[in-house]
């Protein structure tokens, strides 16, 4: 097979030079173990399935907004679920609100929850969520889908502990959300840890990188998350490929971080995730934050973080966040300046967008700059999409 990695105006760096890199279709790491059976997941049961392996609701050709179509390579799997899910009979203007007012603003609208906090409380819990989000994509038919998981796999107190869990866990979203909303995608995000050690280098940083990485018993190693792309589960994977700082990459690699993430998007291409979801890529780009303490710190990033990606073949960048409380600190960020004033980093996503490129960023109404209204006319600026939260807790 030969990947070649591409310079196109996506969403970021349209310098890199184009390059070929020859790869053997026979060289995909050995996954940890086969995707569980539906008949062996908890939820599985149910006198029929549900269009199991058919993309009648898939999308196979990209929407008036841009959304691509599914790759295909892996057929959308949608088992059955029995449980019935209750109508959801509380207000949801709040969050409702933006999700409207973006879909109208042309934005590519998703629902953001933390499905694995609901579905590890209970059944209970479970279906009074997929109840929720049912309704709120129900009030806004734009609706793309649902972002259902945050850097799944992080941490095994809030997420999921196993690959065998994450699987379970993605079999009873994907089950009771298409029960529930019928053609709404699924998408998560991971982080793909030893996608920052430069795959296919020959320099001893990265048996040291790999080694370290070991050490990380939350994390999804690389086998996982080829087997969550072969389940058929997720429509759309959004990854952080982990860099490290570019002075590391120097010292023990010899490359610089735009050429890392080269090989990064490399390693995706070669293991197929490409050909069977939707891939996208992730960065916290926002300042006011332990790492990014200014907007001129932030603005250097977007040739790493966006430029070099969309170039290697990322359909997207997902941001975070337009304004929200920054949990470590305490403090919201940014990428727009308070009173909706411009700066560094937001005329570079504005630029970004004019040149073609997909954005999304993230917004809650609990952390505003001004009025909802004005958020979403802000964000349409310099974005394609938003992730509207759900209020799901």
């Amino acid at each position: 097979m030969t990947v070649t990695l591409f310079t196109g105006c996506k969403s970021g760096e349209g310098s890199t030079d184009s390059t070929t890199l020859a790869s053997s279709s026979t060289g995909k790491e050995a996954p940890v173990g086969a995707a569980p059976s539906q008949s062996a997941i908890s939820g599985a049961s149910g006198s029929s399935p549900t269009a199991a392996g058919t993309a009648a609701t898939a999308p196979t050709a990209s929407d008036a907004k841009g959304t691509p179509a599914l790759p295909g390579g892996v057929p959308p799997d949608y088992p059955a679920w029995a449980t019935p899910i209750s109508p959801y009979t509380k207000s949801l203007d709040k969050w409702t609100a933006p999700m409207k007012a973006a879909d109208a603003a042309g934005l590519k609208v998703w629902i953001e929850t933390d499905l694995v906090k609901a579905w590890k409380t209970g059944p209970d819990r479970f279906a009074t969520t997929i109840g929720q989000l049912a309704a709120e994509a129900a009030a806004d038919p734009g609706v793309v889908g649902f972002k259902i998981a945050d850097e799944l796999g992080q941490n095994p107190q809030t997420s999921t502990a196993s690959p065998e869990e994450a699987l379970r866990f993605l079999h009873d979203a994907r089950a009771a959300l298409h029960a529930a909303a019928p053609g709404k995608l699924i998408l998560i995000d991971v982080i793909g840890y030893d996608l920052g050690c430069v795959p296919g280098s020959t320099a001893a940083g990265r048996a040291k990188c790999l080694s370290d990485n070991a050490g990380n018993d939350a994390r999804l190693d690389l086998g996982t998350i080829d087997r969550i792309v072969d389940s058929g589960y997720v429509d759309e994977l959004d990854i952080t490929t982990d860099m490290l700082r570019p002075e590391q990459y120097q010292k023990n690699f010899k490359v610089t971080r735009a050429q890392a993430q080269q090989a990064a998007f490399a390693e995706v291409q070669r293991r197929g995730w490409d050909k069977k979801v939707i891939v996208n890529t992730r960065k916290a780009l926002s300042w006011n934050t332990d790492t990014i303490p200014d907007v001129a710190t932030a603005a250097a990033l977007v040739p790493d973080f966006i430029d070099v990606p969309t170039a290697a073949g990322a359909k997207a960048v997902d941001t975070w966040s337009f304004s929200q409380v920054y949990g470590k600190t305490g403090r919201p960020v940014y990428q727009m300046s308070p009173g909706y004033e411009t700066n560094a980093l937001w005329d570079a996503l504005k630029a970004e967008k004019a040149r073609g490129v997909q954005l999304f960023t993230h917004y809650t109404p609990s952390s505003s700059l001004g009025s909802v209204g004005q958020d979403i006319a802000a964000i349409s600026q310099a974005f394609t999409g938003v992730f509207c939260a759900a209020g799901t807790g």
